[in-house]
Formats: C-alpha cells, structure tokens, sequence
C-alpha cells in the first residue's frame, strides 16, 4: 500500500474524505449499537469505531479520510452499512470511490411529453416535474396559480429548491412548515446532485441558495441526503389553509413527478380555485440578487 503526499491528493479523494468526515460525527453511537456514556466528547463516532464496525484497520481508515489511500468497492460497501447511510448516501459514497452507477440514458422528447401529460392534466392540487437537478419540467395550472407562472423565470433560475429556499416566496405559501418543506426536498436534491460535484451549474446553485438564503448557510455546505418521501404540505391560500398529500412518482431518468392532493373537498377547491384567477407576478431572481464572483461558471 502506498501513501500519498498530502500536496498530492486528488480533489475525489479529499471530497471522499470530507463526506466521510461528515457522516462519522453525525452519526449517534446508539444508531449502530455502540453505548453512549458521558465522557464522550463529541455526539458522532470516532474513527476507531467506524473501523471496528466496518472490519477494517483504525490507520487505514483515518488515511481514507485523509485522502491518502484509496479502497475498493466492497471496503466502501462495508463503511457505508456501518455508517448506516441512505440510498442516495451509500450511491454518493461509492460514486467518490470511483464505482460510480452506470448513467441512464438521456430523456427524450417522447418522455418530456408524458411527463407533461400527467402533470398538466391533474386536477386535485399542484402538481410538477422535476428532472435530476430539481430544475422544472412541468406544471400544473394550480401550481401556477400558487407559486407564479415558471415561464416568468430565466431558464436555469427554474428550480425547485429556489423556489423553497426563498423566503419571500415559500413563507408566504408555507408558513412556518416552510423549513420542514424545504429539509425534505434539500435531501433528496443533493442525493440526485451528488455525482456532479464539482459541476459549475452545481456550484451556481450553491452559491445561488446562500444569496438567497444565507440565514441557512449550514444547509447548503452540509452533506446528508435522504430520499424524498409521501408527506401533507399545507398552503396558506389567501386568508385560509389548505392541506394536500403529496406523492412522488421516481422515473428511470432521475426526474420526479410530484402530484399533491387536497385532503378534503375543501381543501381540493382552494388548492385548484387559485388557477382560474391567472398567475401571480413572477420576480426573477437575477433581478434581486447581487451578482457575485462565485456566479460566474469557471473555465
């Protein structure tokens, strides 16, 4: 086994390291079966306890995180399940490593077509497409009527998570669940966006949401990710609320289709009332947000 130089490490590996790094402290020694006692100093494991669960050598794993040695996927495999990551964690973690999931083949104007067909003609609530980078595909009438027309938006400012993550938007809309609302989506976005780390579009949106929401700034550098899950989203519609039940559809192609339905009559005619009264004023966010340096895609 040969060591590398710390001069020389490989930004796949640091970024491997870190994301190691993260997951070991914050990770709670009773997920994994170790006892908790009052003399720990920090509330994650240490590195001697991912390694003794994983079966693999204290030295080598700190050098892991250290970026100094490289592992093979069924070692990745083993401190994956002793972390106990999600789906998209454990896929990132061995993505890192090297052993990156085949990609699938890219969209086509037939399947654009039919992920417009379901969206646009659900009547029960609002209803969306995503595609990997949570950028819109799709949209009904009544998410229309309660978000504002996306069309309104330049192109690559048509995302989902910036729209949840803008305060002067989504706090309006979502009241005080606005943060648990965005937490679940942020999750699932950084388990699809995971594999273009380093990507300049990824760095824009980045550096996009701390403009927008710099009051989360440890959201937006923090690695956990999990899979987006059925969950009641409430409105505010007007001077009342309104609950749906929102549902996501995973396509083979990394796109969501997100259908939420109102849990009562009552509350279907306010989630869809708002369509018929046309689209609200859409501000596009370069309009708003002070062009930074960090904005500027890389060469």
């Amino acid at each position: 086994m040969t060591l590398t130089a710390t001069d020389r490490i490989s930004p796949e590996a640091r970024a491997l390291g870190e994301f190691l790094r993260a997951h070991r402290e914050h990770t709670p020694p009773e997920r994994v079966g170790l006892p908790t006692t009052s003399r720990r100093r920090t509330p994650g494991l240490r590195r001697e306890e991912v390694a003794t669960v994983a079966g693999v050598g204290v030295a080598w794993y700190t050098w892991l995180e250290q970026g100094r040695v490289s592992a093979s996927r069924q070692v990745l495999a083993s401190i994956g399940r002793a972390l106990q990551l999600s789906d998209g964690a454990f896929d990132y973690l061995l993505s890192l490593g090297g052993y990156a999931t085949p990609a699938t083949p890219p969209r086509t104007e037939a399947d654009a077509a039919a992920l417009a067909f379901i969206v646009e003609d659900w009547q029960h609530g609002p209803a969306f497409a995503v595609d990997g980078w949570f950028d819109l595909l799709a949209w009904n009438r009544a998410f229309t009527g309660l978000w504002g027309d996306p069309l309104g938006l330049p192109v690559d400012e048509r995302n989902l998570v910036l729209l949840l993550a803008d305060p002067r938007r989504s706090e309006a809309l979502l009241g005080a669940e606005r943060l648990d609302v965005l937490r679940r989506h942020l999750g699932h976005f950084r388990s699809q966006t995971a594999v273009h780390q380093g990507h300049p579009r990824l760095r824009r949106l980045y550096a996009t949401l701390h403009e927008v929401a710099p009051d989360l700034a440890d959201w937006w550098v923090c690695q956990s990710m999990d899979v987006l899950t059925d969950h009641d989203v409430t409105y505010r519609v007007g001077g009342d609320s309104a609950t749906a039940w929102q549902s996501a559809l995973r396509l083979g192609g990394g796109e969501l289709v997100v259908l939420q339905r109102g849990r009562t009559p009552r509350d279907r005619a306010l989630l869809t009332g708002r369509a018929t009264g046309g689209p609200r004023d859409v501000v596009p966010y370069r309009d708003r947000i002070r062009t930074a340096p960090q904005l500027v895609e890389a060469s």
